[in-house]
């Protein structure tokens, strides 16, 4: 069996005319259109302008977020420290109470309970 070998010989192959008259459309199809490539290239520096825009503002909200994760993690202890205040408040004026020297002991009691039960509320 012997194959026939077709070699590719550039000067034997000729554009058909199909594909000239294609050819010659898109040309004139280009031209009709009248593309300015100055038109084209202002078009693509303005459309990186706002490319670059949307990057810095994308970048400064990353920014804003992690300040703001940071602050609330370093104030998050705040208010329960300000509501433990009120209650360590309260359970020294209790021992205060509790400790007066003199005075009914009954009456003491009660300050002390009093004093003890108010952090509660």
């Amino acid at each position: 069996m012997t194959e026939d070998k077709k070699t590719w010989n550039p000067e034997q192959e000729q554009e058909s005319p199909e594909v000239l008259e294609e050819l010659e459309d898109e040309k004139t199809v280009d031209e009709e259109e009248g593309v300015d490539i100055d038109t084209l290239l202002q078009e693509l520096e303005e459309t990186r302008e706002q490319m670059l825009r949307v990057a810095a503002d994308a970048d400064n909200f990353k920014k804003r977020i992690e300040r703001d994760k940071e602050k609330l993690l370093k104030y998050a202890g705040e208010n329960i420290l300000r509501e433990l205040l009120t209650t360590v408040d309260n359970l020294d004026r209790a021992l205060v109470q509790g400790g007066v020297k003199g005075g009914d002991p009954m009456q003491k009691l009660e300050g002390l309970l009093a004093g003890v039960d108010l952090p509660r509320k």
